[in-house]
């Protein structure tokens, strides 16, 4: 796809009912590479309120972390990333590491790990609560950006893992 979408400047992207057995977000990375202009990326993912079995916390906690990565691939433009849903899938901590070291215009990532928690419902007012497997998924996936993330985001950048609220709790 080298340079396909040599214009465009916003993509967004919804993944709806993912299957949460080994889902390849790195393979994302073929969009950014073939958009150079890219100032916007927003991946939407639907999983539901389940766990990750492919969390990359496991591989943390057997010390044999090995993230997939590509030769350096510049995304000159790219400034504001959007991830909801995001979890702890060691595919999706792949490509969050990916952008982060090839993305030199980088301003702002928000990683949503409550799944747009904080978004009142039209009728009643209130956060849509989560289950418990939800709740602990987004717990797992903070600790991921912490561990898997945080030590690599220039301090220039503005990142912001956002957690469920008081209020998503079942």
């Amino acid at each position: 796809m080298s340079s396909t979408f040599l214009l465009l400047k916003y993509l967004d992207i919804s993944l709806v009912d993912v299957q949460l057995y080994r889902v390849d977000y790195f393979c994302l990375v073929s969009f950014l590479e073939a958009s150079p202009a890219l100032e916007i990326f927003v991946l939407r993912v639907g999983t539901g309120n389940l766990l990750r079995r492919d969390s990359v916390l496991k591989d943390l906690d057997k010390d044999q972390l090995h993230l997939w990565q590509m030769p350096e691939c510049l995304h000159n433009n790219l400034k504001n990333v959007m991830m909801t849903g995001f979890s702890s899938a060691k595919s999706l901590i792949e490509l969050t590491s990916h952008i982060v070291r090839n993305a030199l215009a980088l301003a702002c990532m928000t990683l949503d790990t409550a799944r747009g928690c904080c978004r009142r419902t039209a009728k009643t007012g209130k956060c849509q609560r989560m289950s418990r497997e939800g709740l602990e998924e987004a717990q797992k996936a903070l600790e991921a950006v912490k561990r898997c993330i945080e030590g690599i985001v220039p301090s220039s950048n503005n990142l912001k893992a956002l957690e469920p609220c008081s209020q998503c709790g079942c």
